[in-house]
């Protein structure tokens, strides 16, 4: 079933002359449009759908497409010349494009007959095999079982067929081993529940004798405890007596060491402010000046020569420096303007640099650009040569990966080659 396409441009309320004019332009596009007519029932009128009628469909429906986009680029032009007509102009885009866009569908229906044919299959399979999984309260996981191949699902169902035996005799096993252990526990429970009963007997007798012993041994431990008492009241009160006199002399003897403290700190104090006074110069050169001022005199004198001596040295070795740090300065200065100098050479060459590749990007654009301008044949088998696989195939792989791999690779080459003859077909 076809659109009739017509162009009716007075129903828009426009002069003739404008109508005729309008009319004129779209012209083109409905000429194109009839002339496909022929060719679009010839593919929508087959029985039966075989690959060419399918490549033929496709091939019409790319047509239909260029007189659509033809009808929108004339209505983009011509609409922007007066917005007065743009209702004129959108009626006319519509005839042409919904009548395009019908024998489009019609077309795609038939182009993609084998593949929703192939879709069915595939879809058909994963519930089948699906169903087989779930009878082993399998999850296929992110696998699909439909696109696994006959051997591949042979091997698979079989590991899990094994899997699923596997486990219900596990199961089995374990609950034998259930029942058995629960016999042996209630057996225990018995032995247990008796032994306690007899210990509970032997219980009751032993504390009626151990109260017996109790109460003996409370009345001879409460004799030895009076014994005791006496006892440690008399070593009290000769503690308390030595106590005493030994409080008296530790006080004397702490006096004398307090007294000799103080006059100990005065000297020390004394000792301290005269070296302070001497270190004063040399106090940046002293490792630790706490440890240093409490040393005896001896320590001290031979410590405060070596620090006199370094300090000396220190100084020369300081103003030498000074004079090394701005030689190396001035070293660095010159190594700073020599790094710049290379460096604006360096820019040079990078700036050359890429002016020739501006130029080999503007040659890969310009090339692009005339492959575009080239016959759809050209380009398309340009496309497809440029198509590349790379081989995934390691040592390391198992067989059903390097099976599902080499499958894949072939696939694709003869899919590769199909492509080419496909397009040396076209016009």
């Amino acid at each position: 079933m076809t659109n009739e396409l017509v162009l009716d441009v007075s129903s828009y309320g426009i002069e003739e002359s404008k109508a005729k004019q309008l009319e004129k332009v779209f012209v083109p596009m409905v000429k194109k449009f009839k002339e496909l007519e022929k060719e679009y029932i010839e593919v929508v009128s087959q029985k039966v759908i075989t690959e060419q009628v399918c490549s033929d469909a496709k091939i019409v429906r790319n047509r239909y497409v260029k007189v659509r986009t033809g009808a929108d680029e004339i209505h983009k032009i011509a609409k922007a010349s007066l917005l007065i007509e743009t209702r004129a102009i959108d009626g006319l885009r519509n005839i042409v494009k919904y009548a395009v866009i019908d024998h489009e569908n019609s077309l795609l229906e038939v182009e993609k007959h084998f593949e929703r044919i192939e879709a069915e299959k595939l879809e058909k399979l994963r519930e089948e095999r699906n169903s087989i999984l779930e009878k082993y309260d399998v999850n296929p996981g992110v696998g699909d079982p439909a696109l696994m191949s006959e051997d591949v699902w042979g091997h698979y169902i079989a590991s899990v067929e094994l899997d699923h035996k596997t486990k219900i005799e596990a199961e089995k096993k374990a609950e034998i081993e259930r029942i058995e252990k629960d016999k042996a526990f209630i057996k225990e429970q018995k032995r247990i529940r008796l032994e306690n009963e007899r210990l509970k007997k032997e219980a009751e007798l032993k504390l009626i004798s151990d109260q017996k012993e109790e109460k003996e041994r409370q009345r001879l431990a409460k004799f030895e405890s009076d014994k005791r008492a006496e006892k440690e009241k008399e070593r009290l009160a000769i503690e308390e007596k030595h106590r005493q006199r030994l409080a008296k002399f530790e006080s004397d003897k702490r006096d004398k060491i307090e007294r000799e403290r103080e006059a100990k700190e005065k000297e020390l104090k004394l000792r301290n402010i005269k070296r302070n006074n001497e270190l004063q110069p040399y106090i940046v050169f002293i490792r630790d000046y706490n440890l240093l001022l409490s040393s005896d005199e001896k320590e001290y004198q031979k410590q405060i020569k070596e620090i006199r001596t370094g300090a000396e040295l220190q100084w020369e070795f300081d103003i030498k420096e000074r004079d090394d740090y701005e030689l190396t300065r001035k070293k660095e200065r010159e190594a700073k303007e020599k790094i710049e100098l290379e460096l604006k050479n360096r820019q040079e060459q990078d700036r050359k640099a890429k002016e020739v590749e501006d130029l080999r990007v503007k040659k890969e654009v310009e090339d692009a650009r005339k492959l575009s301008l080239a016959p759809d044949k050209e380009r398309l088998t340009k496309w497809v040569n440029d198509m590349v696989i790379t081989n995934i195939i390691t040592e390391n792989m198992n067989q059903e990966s390097i099976l599902i791999a080499r499958i894949v690779m072939s696939k694709y080459n003869s899919f590769k080659a199909w492509a080419k003859l496909e397009i040396e077909k076209t016009k």
